[in-house]
């Protein structure tokens, strides 16, 4: 694979990630990245302009005059996404750029937009294969969810739901976020078991539009219900026929109705949903971690861009 050209900003923020061993050269166009598939070059030798990172708390202070070459080759620079964003829309003046990170919207499909999974400690270590569950398909029907209450009531109403119907299920409101506590902890091991237990991992929108769930739901061999706008990384060219989306919008009803269709569902189509959901996390999340920005470049050589 040949390195890109990569002319870097000398105010491109490096990623965040970057600066926690944990993290470190989980997402695109960090520093193992660049070095291992970049050389760094002038604006007038360059194949791409690096914006580096752009979160949903640091865009007031990006501004269009910090990058020289925007104007005269807007579809050549690449930012990174990272943060929430939640109802924050993306900078008009940036729409012709290229995009990797989180919080894709369905929204921005029109957009050249490289999603990648935001991140918790857990689907790191599944994504590196540092950790390794036995994978056991299910024996019945089953929701399940653990996680906190999110600012815009999603959880709340999909909780109000199940508690009105008579769908199995197994609902779980934790105190806060633990997607940075040590996967090893009791908590953690106690929010995988709750994935293991349940045929359907219910993965309603959290601050941001995006769900850490659909991942480690896939990695389980379940069924993720993504109840959210976002898109999911490799939807552009992989086979996701095996998860549900319903706009967080809708209304209990809405939900009870879309939630009983699929329990009705036939129980060997469903398994082959489950086994097709792991099969992704294998061939997509898995070669995703192992090298985050040789996936980009992927990213870029597929869409031509």
């Amino acid at each position: 694979m040949n390195k890109l050209k990569l002319y870097i900003y000398p105010n491109a923020c490096p990623h965040s990630h970057d600066l926690d061993p944990e993290y470190y050269n989980t997402t695109p166009l960090g520093e193992q990245g660049i070095k291992d598939h970049c050389i760094t070059t002038s604006p007038d030798d360059c194949d791409y302009f690096y914006m580096g990172q752009v979160s949903c708390g640091t865009v007031k202070d990006v501004h269009k005059d910090q990058f020289e070459y925007i104007d005269k080759f807007p579809e050549k620079h690449i930012v990174t996404i990272e943060g929430d964003w939640a109802n924050k829309p993306l900078p008009k003046w940036m729409e012709k750029c290229i995009f990797v990170g989180n919080a894709a919207k369905i929204e921005h499909k029109n957009f050249p937009f490289c999603v990648r999974p935001c991140m918790s400690k857990l689907l790191i270590r599944l994504g590196t294969k540092e950790l390794d569950y036995k994978v056991k398909y299910p024996e019945t029907k089953s929701f399940g969810f653990a996680g906190q209450y999110d600012p815009h009531g999603t959880r709340q109403k999909m909780q109000q739901c199940f508690s009105t119907n008579n769908i199995p299920n197994e609902i779980i409101i934790n105190p806060g976020w633990l997607g940075s506590v040590d996967p090893r902890s009791p908590f953690v091991q106690h929010f995988a078991r709750i994935l293991e237990n349940n045929m359907f991992s219910l993965c309603p929108r959290g601050a941001g539009e995006d769900t850490i769930r659909f991942y480690e739901g896939a990695y389980f061999g379940r069924i993720p219900i993504i109840i959210g706008k976002c898109q999911v990384m490799g939807e552009d060219y992989y086979d996701t026929s095996f998860f549900y989306r319903i706009d967080p919008d809708a209304s209990i009803e809405e939900l009870n109705d879309f939630f009983t269709k699929i329990y009705n569902e036939d129980f060997d189509a469903l398994i082959e949903k489950c086994k097709l959901a792991r099969t992704y996390f294998d061939d997509v999340v898995t070669k995703y971690f192992k090298d985050p920005t040789k996936f980009f470049i992927e990213f870029l050589q597929r869409h031509k861009l």
